[in-house]
């Protein structure tokens, strides 16, 4: 679940309370992609399902095939999955922890959850992919 978990988040961009609001219904198998319309959070005990961070935030994402692959593998080993409820029934601390948690017993650096977002985000802005077109005029990529 928690690898699952990390794969979503690493090759997506998305943030963990959009992650972990997904449900069956916002994952489209034939077409590789997923639809981000909520996020979750807990605030005082209470889980809460709301629109995504800023209303820029709502998308589709394009997912390679592998992750669609990783996806219904997961999927398979839930018991009845009800399309409308939450994929992965956990809370962002958990995940934070489970982060920390591997890192310190790999002996590696410790990152924020939200840190695995930053490989897909930023060759995705404009910026940074005015500074890859430039380079690659300088120096011919194979």
């Amino acid at each position: 679940e928690y690898f699952t978990i990390f794969e979503l988040l690493y090759y997506t961009g998305m943030r963990v309370g959009e992650a972990l609001a997904l449900t069956l219904n916002d994952i489209d198998f034939k077409e590789n992609t997923i639809s981000i319309t909520k996020t979750y959070y807990r605030v005082a005990g209470k889980d809460l399902i709301n629109p995504p961070k800023t209303a820029g935030s709502e998308r589709v994402i394009i997912i390679p095939e592998f992750l669609t692959d990783e996806l219904k593998q997961y999927v398979s080993h839930l018991y009845k999955p009800d399309p409308e409820e939450r994929l992965f029934n956990k809370r962002p601390q958990y995940v934070r922890s489970i982060l920390r948690d591997r890192a310190n017993q790999a002996g590696v650096k410790q990152i924020r959850v939200h840190d695995l977002r930053h490989p897909y985000v930023k060759p995705t802005t404009k910026k940074f992919i005015t500074f890859l077109k430039f380079f690659g005029q300088l120096h011919s990529c194979p």
